[in-house]
């Protein structure tokens, strides 16, 4: 089960370990149930660890399977005799929640300049997420430069709210998912905070070069 989608402030958890393998090689383990988010739109994966029989075992990364589901990159190598075993998991939580506020605000600058242009926003060129800060960059044509002063007073304003943020699935496509905040509705398939107020104090920062603009998420 994606327990990151049911409860994305979950931060412990006993499973089951249902397989272990290698791949180009990194060990791998699969799970009953997951807390870790896998990587994806332009969000890191999760990490952590698990306590299996009694030992530490760094999570290094979280991924997408073929089946969308989530596939940890451990830091060392499991023994394959723990397939089936009971254990328990621990997120770092300190960097899954910089993710959850940077990519929300990234979503909330969206949203915003669309509002002050007053028509759609084609999506970013590129819209990425690092531990701390985050960014999208737009093509120069995509809207005026003056609208960069107030999409910061706009998102400055938002974010001392407590607008809710809403995460749902498509109802017909299975791993099909939205991200909503006031009358703002976005495809995401990422993890995010509950309110625009848990984003906290950021720092914007606009440059305009090589014929796009970016916009700069970080958080202080």
């Amino acid at each position: 089960m994606k327990l990151y989608y049911e409860d994305k402030y979950k931060r412990e958890l006993k499973t089951k370990i249902t397989d272990i393998f290698s791949e180009d090689g990194k060990c791998f383990i699969r799970l009953e149930d997951s807390i870790f988010y896998p990587q994806g739109g332009g969000q890191k994966g999760d990490r952590g660890y698990l306590i299996i029989d009694g030992e530490k075992h760094n999570i290094i990364n979280a991924i997408k399977d073929e089946n969308y589901n989530s596939v940890l990159m451990m830091e060392d190598t499991i023994n394959p005799k723990y397939i089936n075993a009971n254990i328990d998991c621990y997120l770092d939580w300190n960097f899954r929640y910089k993710q959850m506020r940077l990519h929300t605000s990234l979503h909330l600058v969206h949203a915003i300049i669309e509002e002050v242009k007053g028509s759609k926003l084609d999506y970013p060129l590129i819209s990425t997420i690092e531990d701390g800060f985050a960014y999208n960059k737009y093509d120069e044509n995509s809207f005026d430069l003056s609208i960069l002063t107030e999409l910061e007073d706009k998102f400055n304003e938002l974010v001392q709210t407590d607008s809710q943020v809403i995460t749902y699935p498509d109802t017909e496509k299975g791993n099909y998912r939205y991200w909503q905040c006031m009358n703002y509705i976005i495809p995401c398939g990422g993890i995010h905070i509950s309110k625009l107020s848990e984003i906290g104090k950021v720092k914007m920062e606009t440059s305009h070069k090589r014929n796009t603009i970016t916009i700069k998420i970080s958080l202080e």
